[in-house]
């Protein structure tokens, strides 16, 4: 059901944000460059791709430069799996721009997790 969602929703998010710069990063007028810079960074920080350079040793300066390497890969889509050429760093933002929801539900009177 949630790919469903998200096969149906994520058309219309994508065609909401068109035209904003800095979409999927918009929250607030004003909100600074720095902020997005910010969480692109973190995103970086938990790749795959920055903790196998940073244990072969790698530096912090070359490993964002290699981030800014296009490179072959494949990305998700609803529509299958494409296979392209990228900057790992356009994948994350990429990535970013997927709808993320979650659903849980709890018994007001006791606190218990009801399963669904």
């Amino acid at each position: 059901m949630i790919e469903y969602l998200g096969r149906e929703l994520q058309p219309e998010f994508v065609n909401h944000w068109k035209g904003y710069p800095n979409a999927p990063f918009v929250f607030e007028p004003g909100v600074e460059r720095s902020e997005i810079q910010k969480l692109l960074l973190q995103a970086i920080h938990r790749s795959d791709r920055y903790q196998r350079l940073k244990t072969q040793g790698f530096n912090e300066t070359d490993i964002l430069r290699d981030f800014r390497i296009p490179a072959r890969m494949k990305v998700f889509s609803y529509r299958g799996e494409i296979d392209t050429i990228m900057t790992p760093l356009d994948s994350i933002r990429y990535y970013k721009f997927f709808l993320q929801a979650g659903l849980m539900a709890m018994d007001p009177h006791t606190g218990h997790v009801k399963p669904m």
